[in-house]
């Protein structure tokens, strides 16, 4: 008799596609589904070129099935035939297999320390030039309070020097009273002064709130 490689419909009525494409028999509908989707998904987040890589990936999702498959018969207590299951006997292997898938992910270069490392998120470098920087900004909101803050003291004292050295009649032509210094507080020097801090906080603040900044 000839030797011939079986198709893998003749294990099976479920077979899913894998990551390059290969078909991976599988035992349900529902598995079909799940080892499609983590394909697609791979195939378009991820850019692997070589053979290696690309059967690697197709050996991860075989491995997350595997884990999944176990996972699901512990919590059912039974198995896709309804047959009573031990989750003693089982959590070997789940614990085997989640090493084994970390590892893997590991050496692809897509578990999540890799991935936040590239992206520069989370780690403790990239909070700190966060907190430098909102440092520099918020240094910066003082610098220009304090240079508007010295200007307007300035004004007020223009005012009130000009005020002590004016007699009754010369207040009264150039409308200099106290009554006038004090509007001229309220109208002009905090709401100028405030100006900076209202905008600081609309813009700079804003952006601060909408990002996620701190280390994991």
């Amino acid at each position: 008799m000839e030797d011939r490689l079986l198709d893998p419909e003749e294990l099976t009525p479920y077979v899913a596609t894998l990551p390059s494409g290969e078909p991976f028999p599988v035992m349900t509908s529902h598995e079909v589904a799940w080892v499609e989707h983590r394909s697609r998904r791979y195939a378009t987040e991820l850019d692997f070129t070589t053979l290696v890589d690309r059967d690697t990936l197709d050996h991860l999702v075989r491995l997350k099935l595997l884990s999944h498959r176990y996972q699901t018969w512990v919590a059912a207590g039974k198995n896709y035939s309804n047959q009573p299951v031990v989750p003693g006997d089982w959590r070997p292997s789940i614990i085997a297999y989640a090493q084994e898938i970390r590892q893997i992910e590991k050496g692809l270069g897509i578990d999540k320390p890799t991935r936040d490392k590239a992206k520069g998120e989370g780690s403790l470098s990239a909070y700190i030039s966060a907190l430098l920087l909102r440092a520099r900004a918020f240094g910066i909101l003082r610098s220009k309070q304090l240079a508007r803050a010295l200007t307007l003291v300035k004004e007020l004292q223009t005012l009130v020097v000009f005020y002590d050295n004016c007699t009754p009649t010369e207040r009264a032509k150039f409308k200099a009273s106290e009554a006038a210094i004090v509007n001229w507080v309220r109208t002009v020097m905090i709401p100028e002064y405030d100006a900076i801090d209202a905008h600081f906080r609309e813009h700079e603040q804003q952006m601060w709130a909408k990002s996620k900044v701190g280390p994991n």
